[in-house]
Parts: structure tokens; sequence; C-alpha cells
């Protein structure tokens, strides 16, 4: 696995994690429905950013051995 595939693995996880914080006070009515709704788009937004900088990382490079013969 590249370090890009493990870093927006561990992002996506962060992420799905950063929504209990959110759907708690939800669930206890201390929230407003839409004001969850705001930090959840906030969050997910968050997420795609740190996503596509996960991709801007530089990838290995494959040396492939020719045959002279």
């Amino acid at each position: 696995m590249s370090a890009p595939q493990t870093f927006n693995r561990l992002v996506s996880i962060a992420g799905l994690l950063l929504v209990v914080p959110i759907a708690l006070p939800l669930i206890s009515g201390t929230v407003k429905p839409l004001d969850a709704g705001i930090r959840a788009m906030v969050l997910f937004g968050g997420v795609l950013v740190a996503r596509r900088l996960a991709n801007l990382t530089p990838r290995p490079l494959m040396v492939v051995e020719t045959d002279t013969e």
C-alpha cells in the first residue's frame, strides 16, 4: 500500500470518528438538525481537502531492470 492510500484511509477513518461528537448532541437534543448538518458538512469538506492533498504527494518510482541481451 502506498503512502497516499494509507493517508487517505487514515483521514477517512478520522473523519468517521469525528462525526461522533456531532451525532451525540443531536441525539440528546442539545443541537438542532440544521446546526448538526452544517457541522457535518464542514467536516466532510475538510476530509475531502485532506484527501486531495494526500493525492498530491509524490508517488514512488518503480525501476524495472531490462535485459541487454
